[in-house]
């Protein structure tokens, strides 16, 4: 058993020592993810620059944004597959990745409704806090007593949206590892992550919270290379004097364009293969707590 210091370090541990395979598995996803977002920003600034000259404009701007928005729901697709193939080589329930990456194939459907979910319920959260935090200011009282009230409200309200959103993504987190790792019907997955999540309530809010603060200051500190190359292209491209199109605002040179599509990818890949190695390793830990399945399965080698 670990303690979440120690989960969070064997995530790390884990992409640092298997770094050529993660990337070898999530580049080509990743890359079409970037290219994707990138796409959709060209094609935007396109349909502004040239919606009042034709209507093969408006149908050119449309088209190429539907490209994009295609390739980038099949790129999502391909990150989830390989994401409970990870999964499930992490938490030792397949020897291969291959073997992996059939097993997540095989449950397509499931996986569809179950990454939807993970996707959805965090959002739907979110949206439902926040428009509540909207009616609380659209009825703000004139009274004093009623006002100070009403902040009360909201301070309550706003630590109530970081818990539940956090608890939502602990239990969709434990769900993709249910749907890697234990061979059960959808409702059973849903059903035994919510047990598993519930079953240590305090302990996993804490753990998702410090692998978001982790997450979040490693991506932060991947995203000072792209700043640094977006800032030397807006000053050289100053000296030049470029004209100030609506393009040369919002987008930077082709080639900064194609360094920064390529280091997002690495982010990408960086983010991902940590966060499914750690959820997957907090997942056996906490099956190890509640039901000494560590034990089992050594019973069950030796008989």
């Amino acid at each position: 058993m670990l303690t979440l210091g120690d989960i969070i370090s064997r995530g790390f541990k884990t992409f640092s020592r298997q770094a050529v395979f993660f990337v070898s598995i999530f580049f080509f996803p990743s890359l079409m993810v970037s290219l994707s977002a990138s796409g959709l920003r060209w094609a935007g600034v396109y349909f502004l620059e040239h919606r009042t000259q034709s209507d093969w404009s408006f149908v050119v701007g449309i088209l190429a944004a539907l490209v994009c928005i295609l390739v980038h729901i099949y790129a999502q697709w391909q990150i989830a597959l390989r994401s409970i193939a990870v999964m499930r080589i992490t938490a030792k329930s397949a020897p291969t990745y291959k073997e992996a990456y059939h097993y997540a194939c095989s449950k397509v459907g499931q996986l569809i409704l179950v990454y939807g979910l993970a996707v959805l319920a965090p959002a739907l959260i979110i949206g439902f806090w926040l428009l509540f935090d909207l009616l609380i200011a659209w009825q703000w009282p004139n009274n004093i007593i009623l006002c100070w009230l009403a902040r009360l409200l909201l301070a309550v309200n706003g630590i109530a949206l970081g818990v539940s959103f956090v608890w939502v993504l602990l239990w969709c987190s434990l769900t993709l590892c249910v749907l890697a790792c234990e061979n059960v019907p959808l409702l059973e997955i849903f059903k035994r992550a919510f047990s598993l999540a519930k079953s240590s309530l305090i302990r996993g809010i804490c753990f998702m919270c410090l692998l978001l603060i982790c997450i979040f200051a490693l991506q932060t500190a991947c995203q000072l290379p792209i700043l640094a190359v977006r800032l030397i292209d807006v000053i050289i491209r100053g000296i030049t004097g470029s004209p100030t199109t609506v393009s040369a605002v919002y987008h930077p040179s082709a080639f900064a364009e194609m360094i920064t599509v390529f280091l997002s990818s690495l982010i990408g890949i960086l983010i991902c293969s940590i966060g499914c190695a750690t959820y997957a390793i907090y997942y056996l830990d906490l099956r190890q707590r509640l039901e000494g399945v560590d034990i089992v399965n050594k019973i069950e080698a030796m008989g």
